[in-house]
């Protein structure tokens, strides 16, 4: 999977490929998932908080245009760690 990633990235950003409407679309999805009285949100309040992802094995991240959207539009902020020796492919170009 590694090498279609790195065949296809040497042509351009494949972000690139999404449809235009992509960014629209998770807004949407995010009006559905988010009524306007969010049972969620009122319990879990609005102090900062912290989840981990975590990996069995070496992998691709897949998704990562979709990820970046959908956590700029919710005003989040993430980082990835990668705290193995095996390296972790993100697919963001």
């Amino acid at each position: 999977m590694s090498s279609n990633y790195a065949a296809a990235s040497q042509y351009g950003n494949v972000a690139h490929l999404l449809p235009q409407t992509y960014k629209a679309m998770i807004s949407a999805w995010l009006d559905e998932d988010c009524p306007s009285f969010d049972y969620g949100g009122f319990v879990v309040g609005e102090e900062a908080s912290e989840a981990k992802l975590l990996g069995k094995s070496p992998g691709m991240v897949a998704g990562v245009p979709f990820f970046d959207e959908v956590f700029r539009q919710l005003d989040c902020t993430y980082a990835f760690f990668n705290l193995s020796e095996t390296p972790m492919l993100l697919a963001t170009s």
